[in-house]
C-alpha cells in the first residue's frame, strides 16, 4: 500500500526530475520536500501548509491533486497541537514521530543504569569489610629483635590495631607501628574497623633471633 510521499517521488523520479529542480519550481525547500517524500510530517510546518506543498507538489509532476490529498487523509491526522501525526505505523517513516521519545526513553535507561550502579557501589563501600593490607613483616619472617616494625595499608576511614594498640594511620591509608618483641616465635595480630563497624583481621607468625 503506497504511501503519499511514495506516489510523489515516483511521479518525480519517472519524470527524471531532480529534488532540486521540483523545490525551485513550487518554491518549497528541498528539505520540506524531501520530509514530505519520506512521510516525515513532524518535520512539516501545520497541516494547511503541509496540504498546499502537497497541492503544489502534485502539480509539479503532474498527478492527481485529490488522490495525494486522499492519501493523506488516510494516513495521517491532526492532534490536539495541531501536529500532524500518523494514524497507523505499517508502509510510513515514523522516524521524525519517534526519534524524540526513543531518545528520552533511552536517556532515562541511561540515567537509571548509572544510578543503580553508584548506588550498589555505594551499597557494596557501606556493608563491606575495610581493605587490609601489612606490608611488613611477611608472614613466617625471621627477624631481629627487640623492636621490629609492622606497617602497611587501609581503605578510607578505617583504624588499624596492632596487638591492641591503637596505630595512626595517614591521609593516604598508610600505618606503621614499632613492635617490641621476644626472641622465638611471636605472634601479631593487626585488626581494622571501619566507621560502620565492619573489621578486617589479619594473623602473622614471625620467628624473632637475637643475631
Amino acid at each position: 500500500m503506497q504511501t503519499v510521499g511514495q506516489i510523489l517521488k515516483q511521479a518525480r523520479e519517472k519524470k527524471g526530475r531532480p529534488l532540486s529542480s521540483i523545490a525551485r519550481e513550487t518554491k518549497i525547500s528541498a528539505r520540506f520536500l524531501k520530509a514530505l517524500e519520506k512521510n516525515q510530517f513532524g518535520k512539516l510546518p501545520a497541516e494547511p501548509f503541509t496540504r498546499g506543498f502537497i497541492k503544489s507538489y502534485t502539480q509539479a509532476v503532474n498527478i492527481p491533486t485529490k488522490k495525494a490529498l486522499a492519501l493523506f487523509r488516510r494516513d495521517f491526522t491532526v492532534d490536539k497541537k495541531g501536529k500532524i501525526r500518523p494514524k497507523k505505523l505499517s508502509g510510513i517513516d515514523q522516524t521524525s514521530f519517534l526519534d524524540s521519545r526513543i531518545l528520552k526513553i533511552l536517556a532515562i535507561f541511561f540515567i537509571t543504569l548509572l544510578f543503580s550502579i553508584y548506588l550498589g557501589f555505594q551499597l557494596k563501600t557501606l556493608f563491606a569489610p575495610p581493605a587490609l593490607t601489612v606490608l611488613k613483616p611477611e608472614d613466617n619472617a625471621r627477624l631481629k629483635g627487640p623492636i621490629i616494625s609492622v606497617e602497611g595499608r587501609v581503605s578510607a576511614d578505617s583504624s588499624v590495631w596492632v596487638n591492641d594498640q591503637l596505630v595512626e594511620v595517614d591521609n593516604l591509608g598508610m600505618w606503621r607501628k614499632n613492635l617490641p618483641v621476644l626472641p622465638g616465635e611471636n605472634k601479631i595480630e593487626v585488626r581494622a574497623a571501619n566507621r560502620h563497624g565492619k573489621e578486617t583481621i589479619k594473623n602473622l607468625s614471625v620467628e624473632v633471633v637475637d643475631k
